[in-house]
């Protein structure tokens, strides 16, 4: 979810064109580097999918492979936004895009139906696949959904976490923040302003992060209070489907998705989780982050006691944790060197 226009950083005051540049430019990335960055994409991507599903998955998979600082090894599919079928089926549809557009032939690989399952040792093409890649050499491992298929591999080949350079995931709380889009308004409008949301990528499969912060691997978190910051409007999604290639296509699969943000939620536009880990990999330095201590366990603050909930947790609360992450809190905004040249909206001009 990007355009070339108006990506709005909500809170900060101002307009620019920013991550939605990743999608709508098209232009080549400047590889300041002798080799490509070896990443793989763990995706449950459904844009398209029947219900009000969201489309940030497939965002991220068209702006990854517009960069070609970024060698896409392989992209496994995991359950979660939708079923298997519909991820693995999207997934492919997407890639068949990409390569009409860009030339770029992307490998996609099955993944899990269900939840990690320990001690059962789950083998599916998804993680042949991925450990031939971890074999051949290092990897950054991009989870958008679920971490099922990682917990899978890791748990039958635990030696291959060796060659995991970072993993990126989308997910991750502070104790006591509430997934919701009036969280730090003030009125009291907390249960009066649409639905609450739930970290969701965490949820669907807690077994599987649980096996993966027993391995010595560099974890990047990018959560919802970061993804919150920023908005693509009703605006923003119309200059999308009018572009062309894979970012029309998932555009306009994602119309549903800003109805009921228009109409559930409340706001014009809609927080694209996913589409911010694609430019973390691009751009981290337009990223505020700080190694926190982090672990699993419950978060009695953010409903009540009464409810309850099992989350990642970071901060200075966790400071027992024997593990750290690096934790993403603030997207600091500024213009993508690949916008340079791009016509933008006089009321959305870069700063």
């Amino acid at each position: 979810m990007s355009r070339g226009f108006t990506f709005r950083v909500i809170g900060t005051g101002f307009g620019l064109s920013a991550l939605l540049g990743v999608l709508v430019a098209g232009l080549a990335f400047t590889s300041a580097s002798a080799a490509p960055q070896r990443v793989w994409i763990d995706t449950d991507a459904a844009c398209g999918a029947p219900g009000r599903v969201d489309p940030d998955d497939c965002f991220a998979l068209a702006a990854l492979a517009r960069n070609e600082d970024i060698e896409i090894v392989g992209i496994s599919t995991v359950f979660g936004n939708a079923g298997i079928e519909s991820t693995d089926t999207i997934t492919r549809a997407l890639a068949f895009e990409i390569a009409r557009e860009t030339g770029r032939l992307l490998q996609v690989h099955r993944g899990a139906a269900s939840p990690f399952s320990p001690p059962v040792l789950r083998e599916t093409d998804a993680t042949q696949a991925l450990a031939r890649a971890l074999e051949e050499g290092p990897l950054t491992l991009v989870a958008l959904g679920p971490l099922t298929n990682l917990a899978d591999l890791f748990s039958a080949r635990p030696d291959l976490a060796d060659n995991v350079t970072n993993a990126v995931a989308v997910m991750g709380k502070r104790e006591g923040h509430a997934f919701h889009p009036a969280e730090g308004a003030t009125g009291g409008v907390l249960f009066g302003h649409g639905p609450l949301f739930r970290d969701f990528n965490l949820c669907e499969d807690t077994e599987a992060a649980r096996l993966l912060a027993t391995l010595d691997i560099a974890v990047t978190l990018l959560p919802y209070e970061l993804a919150r910051q920023v908005e693509i409007t009703s605006q923003d999604l119309a200059v999308l489907t009018a572009s062309t290639g894979a970012v029309s296509w998932v555009a306009e699969r994602s119309k549903a998705w800003l109805a009921f943000w228009q109409e559930d939620v409340g706001r014009d536009g809609f927080y694209p989780f996913d589409l911010l880990a694609a430019e973390y990999l691009s751009t981290p330095d337009r990223f505020d982050c700080a190694l926190e201590p982090a672990r699993i366990a419950t978060d009695r603050k953010s409903y009540g006691a009464l409810l309850p909930q099992t989350g990642l947790l970071v901060g200075e609360a966790q400071a027992a944790a024997t593990h750290k992450v690096t934790y993403c809190t603030r997207y600091l905004g500024g213009t993508l060197s690949l916008l340079e040249g791009l016509a933008v909206t006089p009321d959305h001009s870069p700063l």
